[in-house]
């Protein structure tokens, strides 16, 4: 972890004093005392939900839970209260895998029968992992929300792509439905052909002008038809037997369309074959000029008409659109969304929620987090969160002062109601993670990782080995500027970018195991333009490098292709404080800009 800061001791630009992000007021609940009895609200949080699961399956959960490998004792405990309570509040510090302890709540809620159930948060990427975790499970999850703000490595659980997908297999059944029907009618209209008389038939197949096509089936036919086989014979008996063949299916067939009424079905079992093309070809000439008479018809309407049907062809798509998203919906054993799109219409038809699983809480505004909770209701809560980290973001100062940067999570801790505490961290070297656990979780937090499974970083002179945590000063001249209502510093930006490009000349460290953070949107923007940059500049270098050059940089370790890690700025995910909340990296760097 590499702090990049103007200078280290010195008071801010206007000399103002810093304000901890954490700090609440007490009297709105996120600092106050919890009372030593037990709370009223503490109480009805670890009361059994109304309408509890089969106690069989319960205690299937139960004995899962007890045996699974795949969460430590504090996260087993979590989720364990979160499928008995009707209100669970869990604290997860960063790296103890709180998102994991989420999505095994709702992977039990799930083998429970509970349903429906919804997993919300503040931002799309805390939607996304839980979403990727349930997938991950097995869970039948379905992501709602708008398509270009969702990760691509859930688009096919998303409900847009679910729709597209039942919406174009409906159609392909309507398809084969209708090819069924239409080859239904044919054999039925075949089957009433054949009781025509000879006479009557071949009136039908002249109305269709199927006569031409009769003959010439019926001469290919007569090719077959003779006691001894063309191949058996004579080239010049081949030729007499096939005239004569020809001459007495023809008077058998037409001629006696002259003199008798008897259907054409029992005729000469020689001709079966003819007839039935001849059969055939009158059906298809009947079904082209039907397909003709309903072009023409839709070719005589008026434009009024024409609107009309289009009108009326679009609001049955949206109607069976909403048809299959009301049941792609129920359908699910989990549905994953943001909290604001959680209280639109869309869910109004799934009536109250058995649960509801809010993540990333005590970053969310009260406001935003009741909304799932008012606008659709629930048997059970769970709120996952953590109030050591960042508090809701709110920019009225008005606001600020009428207590809206109280979080739920907060306001819940503030009436008493005790949180599961996440006790192993397993993300951080064991030196980056000791101030936190001592100074901020009392003691409490505890590291699952040894030093050796976080090595430093090469490419860099840490200023102790064993500490991968280094302040680099860079000079109480290096000001930073303001842009418009965020702040700036291009000389601190400049000496970041310049170690960052020594630690990728390295070779162990790629641009998607780096984060660049800055709290300043400002900040942000420059360091994004100065990177494009300086891979552009570094991509035509190397395109101008000699044969010669190229291998001598080659037998130093450089490399030296030009699909280098200059090729691929765009990797490099360069971001604010909020955005990279809850994200893992090989390195972080942090521009304080002040």
């Amino acid at each position: 972890f590499v702090f990049v800061v103007s200078a280290l001791g010195l008071p801010s630009s206007e000399g103002e004093d810093t304000e901890r992000p954490n700090e609440q007021d007490p009297e709105l609940g996120a600092s106050a005392a919890v009372p030593e009895e037990e709370s009223m609200v503490a109480k009805l949080a670890a009361e059994a939900p109304l309408l509890g699961p089969d106690q069989e399956a319960l205690a299937a959960c139960r004995a899962g839970l007890a045996a699974s490998n795949e969460l430590n004792p504090s996260q087993v405990a979590a989720v364990g209260a979160a499928i008995e309570r009707r209100c669970t509040i869990i604290q997860g510090p960063p790296g103890t895998g709180k998102t994991t302890t989420a999505v095994h709540v709702l992977k039990n809620w799930a083998a429970l029968g509970i349903r429906p159930v919804l997993a919300t948060a503040g931002g799309n990427v805390a939607v996304d992992n839980i979403a990727e975790g349930l997938v991950k499970l097995g869970v039948k999850v379905v992501r709602v929300g708008r398509p270009d703000k969702i990760g691509p490595a859930i688009e096919e659980v998303t409900l847009d792509f679910l729709v597209r997908k039942r919406m174009a297999e409906l159609a392909d059944k309507r398809v084969e439905e209708e090819a069924r029907r239409a080859k239904s009618a044919r054999e039925a209209n075949k089957e009433e052909m054949k009781r025509l008389s000879v006479a009557d038939f071949l009136a039908k197949a002249s109305a269709v002008d199927a006569d031409k096509a009769a003959a010439a089936a019926a001469a290919k036919a007569l090719n077959k038809i003779g006691r001894v086989q063309p191949e058996d014979r004579g080239e010049g008996q081949k030729h007499e037997a096939e005239a004569e063949e020809k001459e007495v299916a023809e008077e058998e067939m037409f001629g006696a369309a002259e003199s008798t009424s008897t259907p054409i079905g029992p005729l000469v079992p020689t001709l079966a074959s003819a007839l039935d093309s001849i059969l055939e070809a009158t059906l298809d000439g009947q079904e082209a000029l039907a397909t003709a008479a309903a072009k023409a018809k839709r070719a005589a309407r008026s434009e009024q008409e024409v609107e009309a049907e289009k009108r009326a062809n679009k609001a049955q798509a949206r109607r069976e659109e909403g048809e299959q998203q009301l049941k792609i919906l129920q359908e699910a054993e989990v549905i994953c969304a943001q909290m604001i799109t959680a209280g639109g219409g869309l869910f109004a038809r799934l009536g109250a929620f058995s649960g509801i699983l809010v993540d990333e809480v005590a970053q969310a505004t009260e406001l935003t987090s009741i909304v799932p909770l008012v606008q659709r209701g629930c048997e059970r809560l769970v709120l996952a969160g953590d109030h050591c980290q960042l508090p809701p973001s709110v920019q009225s100062g008005e606001a600020e002062r009428r207590g809206l940067t109280v979080s739920l999570y907060s306001r819940l801790l503030g009436q008493g109601l005790k949180p599961f505490f996440l006790d192993t961290q397993f993300r951080s070297h064991p030196k980056l993670a000791e101030f936190s656990a001592n100074f901020i979780y009392d003691g409490k937090l505890k590291t699952g990782i040894a030093s050796e499974d976080r090595p430093p970083v090469p490419g860099f002179e840490w200023p102790r080995k064993k500490v991968p945590i280094a302040f680099i000063e860079i000079g109480k001249y290096a000001r930073e500027t303001v842009e418009g209502e965020s702040k700036r510093n291009a000389k601190e930006g400049k000496r970041m970018l310049s170690l960052l490009e020594s630690v990728l000349e390295a070779g162990e460290c790629s641009l998607s195991d780096v984060g660049v953070v800055t709290p300043y949107v400002a900040q942000v923007r420059a360091l994004r333009q100065s990177w494009r940059q300086r891979c552009q500049a570094k991509a035509a270098e190397m395109a101008s490098l000699s044969s010669k050059e190229k291998r001598k940089r080659m037998r130093c370790g450089i490399t030296s292709e030009p699909e280098g890690w200059w090729s691929s700025a765009r990797d490099l995910e360069i971001a604010s404080v909020d955005h990279f909340q809850g994200r893992e990296k090989e390195l972080i760097l942090f521009s304080a800009v002040r």
